[in-house]
């Protein structure tokens, strides 16, 4: 499990003790203050899911009227503040949950009654059964931060390479037209994008008479048509955005936000892949892993030393197998058919089951902003589960690897040998895989001249290219854009139309994706 969470819990920020890791260990918080950076909150929630409604934030004034409407759902005097009683009874109208389910994802925890009893008066720093407006802000603060933990724990777990690192926020009068558009930071310029599209569709809302509970159905019908119209000239719009913003398959040549500058480097790519090194390389990792990274120092140590015992395992049959050709197989006399087969893929089998039995993916991770305490407890329990049988396998096959290997019969001295060869060889062997290992990611998952996967999040479909990982950063970094582009328009547009009853522009794009299948 992860070395701390990043809010203590459900603590208040001014309560914890909690100390910022030190320059060599990267994390994705902000420089000023112990929360998450704005733009890797930004890229956490885009590619949480291909069905990102473009919510990642709620502000002052939307936190304000959802307090209204809690306390309009009490029946006392409305006075700014929020009593447990009052939000229990917000919850248990089933129709103030279609409200919260339109908010971000973050707080859709506010519905879950077990969740409230647990963590509601932690908020009440005065003691008055209530939280005013300021602890209300604190309280909805806090479940998003532990979202986006729970975001980042899972974009670890599965190796991501692209989270925004050593990009900023900018305030930019740019628009979609500009040409430095694709050379500038994705975020603000790819929403002007979405933006200008929302502009054709006039909104993309029913004029008010249709809206109109009066109005007659050819009234109703007409304006829907109309609404309709205009979502297919934006699809248009969206196309050709899209097609530049997301250039599928196998791409080769520099990554276009090089176009025009003398660089082969695009902006934020150092920053990421330094992140990426310290969170999956082996060596890198235990010194300077992500303190949020469901795998701790000491889990990683533990990876590293069923490493080193399975290498004095293969030090023993290298003596055996090739040297004095007593290999099972004749093929494995052969020195480059032993490296890949006896080595190279049993070590990776080794590693990454030792990985999965500390993280226990899906099992092991819940989202605690929105995870009862039931859910809770069964993910510590598999997760000490999976940590027990790991040591113990640890355990058995260090002993395993001790009895079968040449560092025994030194340590013995039954045969003429020198322990300190046996040593070197093994630490040779390791720091050859940690120079494959950085090898492997700036030429494959890094690569800054060929990538090959599916970067529209609107195709479903999954590319072979997106297995393989050749450029993932630069083909997820292309889906982000996506993301923001179509979150934007999914934010500023409701369409109903006669296809689409109560689905908004991002379905109706969706639906028109290439590949996509229409009723």
């Amino acid at each position: 499990m992860c070395e701390y969470s990043l809010l203590d819990g459900f603590l208040p920020a001014s309560d914890q003790a909690l100390v910022r890791p030190n320059c060599l260990r990267p994390t994705l918080l902000a420089e000023d203050r112990l929360e998450f950076d704005a733009y890797a909150e930004v890229v956490l929630f885009a590619l949480e899911s291909d069905a990102w409604n473009g919510r990642f934030m709620l502000d002052a004034q939307s936190s304000g009227t959802l307090l209204k409407r809690i306390e309009a759902a009490s029946t006392d005097r409305p006075d700014g503040r929020v009593t447990f009683e009052e939000l229990m009874r917000f919850v248990d109208e089933e129709r103030n949950h279609r409200h919260v389910l339109d908010m971000p994802k973050a707080l859709h925890g506010i519905l879950r009654r077990e969740l409230l009893e647990r963590v509601f008066f932690a908020f009440d720093r005065d003691g008055s059964g209530a939280l005013d407006k300021a602890e209300w802000e604190v309280f909805l603060h806090t479940l998003k931060q532990q979202h986006l933990q729970y975001l980042l724990q899972v974009a670890l777990q599965q190796s991501r390479a692209f989270f925004g690192r050593g990009l900023y926020m900018r305030s930019s009068d740019e628009r979609f037209e500009s040409p430095r558009f694709w050379e500038a930071s994705a975020l603000e310029e790819a929403q002007d994008a979405g933006r200008r599209a929302a502009d054709l569709a006039l909104g993309g809302t029913l004029p008010d008479a249709a809206s109109d509970a009066d109005a007659s159905a050819e009234v109703v019908v007409s304006a829907a048509a109309a609404t309709f119209s205009r979502a297919v000239e934006v699809g248009s719009t969206m196309a050709a955005t899209m097609s530049k913003i997301t250039p599928g398959g196998l791409q080769v040549g520099r990554d276009p936000d090089c176009a025009g500058r003398w660089c082969l480097v695009p902006e934020g790519w150092l920053s990421d892949l330094y992140y990426y090194s310290a969170n999956n390389h082996p060596l890198h990792g235990m010194i300077a892993c992500d303190p949020s990274h469901l795998l701790t120092r000491r889990e990683r140590v533990c990876m590293e030393l069923a490493t080193l015992g399975y290498s004095l395992v293969c030090e023993r049959l290298v003596t055996t197998w090739i040297e004095e050709e007593n290999a099972p197989v004749p093929l494995l006399k052969d020195k480059w058919v032993f490296s890949v087969a006896v080595i190279t893929f049993p070590s990776m089998a080794i590693y990454f089951t030792m990985r999965l039995l500390f993280t226990c993916p899906e099992l092991g991770v819940v989202n605690s902003a929105t995870a009862s305490r039931a859910e809770l407890t069964k993910a510590a329990l598999c997760t000490r589960a999976g940590s027990l049988v790991a040591y113990v396998l640890l355990m058995v096959g260090l002993l395993f690897s001790f009895t079968m290997s040449d560092l025994r019969v030194c340590l013995e001295g039954r045969e003429a040998c020198r322990l300190s060869h046996v040593t070197l060889d093994v630490l040779w062997g390791r720091v050859r895989s940690y120079m494959l290992s950085w090898l492997l990611t700036v030429a494959v998952y890094f690569n800054l001249f060929m990538a090959w996967g599916q970067p529209d999040p609107r195709r479903h479909a999954s590319c072979l290219g997106d297995w393989v990982g050749l450029g993932q950063w630069r083909i997820e970094k292309q889906r982000f854009r996506a993301q923001c582009v179509l979150g934007r328009l999914a934010l500023e547009n409701v369409v109903k139309t006669p296809r689409c009853n109560n689905m908004n522009l991002f379905c109706y794009l969706n639906q028109c994706a290439p590949g996509a299948k229409t009723a």
